[in-house]
């Protein structure tokens, strides 16, 4: 659930952006390019912090599952994947535009899910075993893509 309303409200921004023309505007602002860049990365987590929240509320009501152990699985892969969906497409969006991004948006969605269940036969027990280094490693995917965000939004042009 937080994956998906995380995805929906990050490319609900973008769109918003793209039909608003709101870049153009924000950039004739004296706002520094790379500060427009961090402001995303900052929405698209704080996005992912509140569907993570509603999550574990949802589930917490639920008096058969136990939370802790949810949090400890689920979520820690929920986060990580939406981190490493979150570090192609927001670079990508910055680089395409809003319109482009939307397939790609798709295909990276889809295209673990197709790769993971098809050719590898990996379940959700396997992925859970390398939680932390899944963690660690899509956090660190984060970061390098803000970097890569800001190079691309500074060439960019409007």
């Amino acid at each position: 659930m937080s994956v998906i309303i995380t995805i929906g409200a990050t490319v609900k921004t973008f769109e918003a952006d793209s039909k608003n023309e709101s870049e153009v505007i924000v950039n004739s602002l004296p706002i520094l390019r790379k500060q427009i860049v961090y402001a995303k990365y900052i929405v698209a987590i704080i996005i992912l912090f509140i569907s993570v929240t509603v999550g574990c509320f949802t589930i917490g009501m639920k008096s058969e599952v136990n939370l802790f152990e949810f949090i400890e699985t689920t979520m820690v892969a929920s986060i990580s994947f939406i981190l490493v969906y979150l570090s192609f497409v927001l670079p990508i969006s910055f680089w395409l535009g809003y319109k482009k991004t939307i397939l790609i948006t798709i295909v990276i969605f889809m295209a673990p899910i197709v790769i993971l269940e098809t050719l590898f036969q990996i379940n959700l027990e396997q992925i859970q075993l390398y939680n932390s280094m899944l963690f660690v490693s899509s956090i660190c995917m984060f970061i390098i893509s803000i970097f890569v965000s800001v190079k691309i939004y500074k060439k960019r042009e409007f």
